[in-house]
């Protein structure tokens, strides 16, 4: 993430280019979940994306080979 406020996020994809989304949801961390994710909404296009960020034994069954 290059710059982070309250509502508004931009991150550096892996071109190099920096993408603006507004925040619609913000799931912190638990120790119950060992995750946490952030739900935006791209400024430029409008898509939707759900980034999860969590411990190894989590993430693992939640992604398929």
């Amino acid at each position: 993430m290059k710059e982070r406020e309250r509502l508004r996020c931009t991150i550096r994809n892996a071109a190099g280019i920096n993408e603006n989304y507004r925040v619609l949801a913000m799931f912190p961390f638990t120790s119950e979940s060992k995750k946490m994710s952030i739900l935006v909404k791209s400024e430029e296009t409008g898509r939707i994306v759900y980034f999860v960020k969590g411990a190894e034994v989590v993430m693992e069954h939640k992604i398929k080979p």
